[in-house]
């Protein structure tokens, strides 16, 4: 039988481990409930981790649905065995599947925050791929360790191992979005959606920790970073194809960390697209999104599901002081089609907040704005209708760049300084060489003008020649003696041409 007792498990010497008791609600912000939303009747599912059952309760409802699961905790196998066909207890790091599973094959197989918990996790979700059928794919939640939370417990010098959590003190594994990727490659496996529970600091265990004990160029900085409220990351997985057979297993090489880790640290600045329906502005209708500090234009797109009537807007469009460009701010449809456009232009019934609009356009062709505070907004009414079929917003910005290196995050002081001395000495040998050709120029100037005016003297000489020759031609004895005979013959030329 898969499903033993409890008592017999443990008097088979098996460790008592922590039950997890959690439930599935479709309304809660949570990696079960938005695992169940990826369900469809009628499939075959495996559950590997099962906990107390959560995800088998949530889906006997489900018509066709069949389930079966995993557990390596006796007592959780208890409270889930009567939601699940087949319920197996093992150990997924030593044991191999039990028969009758090892032959099943699955539309979907779940893996909701397991993975950490095993040191061989790469091999058991590689292992799995030959438990899908044809066009199956794997469900998987991992909690992120860069979550705000963590990050802030490092900043006090603590990393407090909990009893449930990101920091669960059964958890091996501790991963980010590039090493949770690393090990879906190494698997076998392409990621074919990704989706995430995002949760505020003050919605998760570290809630007691205080971000204003930060300083705001640093408060702004880890805040601003694009996983800094993601909780868990939940991906879909499908197999990569092998030969035709997307289940097929093959024999792989498992990935090696790499000896000395290679960390590209890119500075992030948050905007917030607040909307009001009719109740005012408030945290929970917010929708954020993520520029990266750099130079030029970039495009920062807000997700927003426009079918309320929204009756005006506030856009927060940094997180921090600075010059910045603003072209414009579009809401589109679902097709892509433009539906509102603002280019920055005042209104006297738009509202600032901590920003400065001048009427300069910058390098890139937009509207100066000065940021003068953290917390720089402005607010725009609507029309009535005017969007109700937005789909997304596309804000077209420049970063901001405050004077003072310390407000940016990023900036490299002495790479900067380093890169205005070479431009300086570039500057300076272009003017030496301008200098060097002006003066080539003019030497070649006066080397014209010079070889002209003799040319020109030589030319004045021989018509001078010339015109004395003739003088003492016409002066000359000969010339006035003969004048008798060139009138006769004149005469006689005309009478033979007549």
């Amino acid at each position: 039988m898969l499903n033993n007792s409890a008592d017999q498990a443990l008097a088979s010497g098996r460790t008592h481990t922590h039950v997890y008791l959690r439930e599935v609600q479709s309304k809660e912000n949570d990696s079960l409930s938005k695992i169940v939303a990826l369900i469809a009747n009628g499939n075959t599912v495996l559950d590997v981790g099962t906990g107390s059952g959560a995800l088998g309760r949530a889906l006997a409802s489900y018509p066709g649905v069949v389930v079966d699961g995993i557990t390596y905790n006796e007592e959780e196998c208890v409270l889930a065995r009567p939601h699940y066909r087949e319920l197996a207890v093992m150990d997924l790091e030593s044991q191999p599947l039990p028969e009758r599973l090892a032959e099943a094959r699955y539309d979907v197989i779940v893996c909701a925050d397991v993975l950490e918990h095993l040191r061989n996790a790469t091999d058991v979700l590689y292992a799995l791929r030959a438990r899908l059928k044809p066009g199956g794919v794997v469900l998987l939640s991992l909690p992120n360790v860069t979550h705000l939370g963590v990050i802030l417990g490092l900043m006090a010098g603590r990393f407090v191992r909990t009893r449930e959590g990101l920091l669960d003190a059964t958890h091996v594994h501790f991963m980010d979005r590039t090493a949770l990727d690393d090990m879906v490659r190494a698997a076998g496996f392409t990621v074919t959606k990704e989706d995430a529970v995002r949760r505020n600091l003050v919605d998760t265990e570290f809630a007691s920790l205080d971000l204003q004990a930060l300083p705001q160029g640093v408060r702004s900085y880890v805040s601003a970073l694009p996983d800094a409220e993601i909780y868990q990351f939940v991906w879909t997985l499908a197999p990569n194809e092998v030969g035709g057979a997307s289940a097929e297993v093959l024999d792989r090489v498992p990935a090696q960390p790499p000896a000395t880790p290679v960390i590209d640290q890119v500075p992030w600045f948050r905007a917030q697209l607040y909307l009001d329906s009719g109740n005012g502005f408030s945290e929970a209708g917010g929708v954020e999104a993520f520029g990266m500090q750099q130079e030029g234009l970039q495009t920062i797109t807000f997700a927003i599901d426009g079918r309320f009537d929204t009756q005006a807007l506030r856009l927060d469009f940094s997180d921090r002081p600075g010059q910045l460009e603003f072209v414009s701010l579009v809401a589109k449809d679902r097709q892509g089609n433009t539906v509102w456009r603002w280019n920055g232009d005042w209104a006297s019934n738009q509202t600032y907040h901590q920003c400065d609009w001048t009427g300069v356009r910058g390098w890139f062709g937009g509207r100066v704005v000065r940021a003068t505070g953290t917390d720089p907004w402005v607010s725009i009414p609507l029309q009535a209708g005017q969007w109700a079929e937005v789909h997304q917003v596309e804000l077209c910005i420049s970063s901001p760049q405050a004077s003072v290196h310390t407000d940016w995050p990023g900036l490299n002081v002495r790479q900067l300084q380093e890169t205005l001395t070479g431009m300086s000495a570039n500057i300076d040998a272009l003017h030496g060489q301008a200098a060097q050709r002006i003066v080539e120029m003019e030497l070649a100037w006066k080397s014209s003008l010079r070889n002209a005016k003799e040319e020109l003297d030589a030319l004045q000489r021989v018509v001078l020649l010339h015109r004395t020759q003739l003088e003492a031609m016409l002066k000359s004895r000969s010339w006035r003696v003969t004048a008798g005979l060139r009138w006769v013959s004149r005469l006689l030329s005309r009478g033979a041409r007549s």
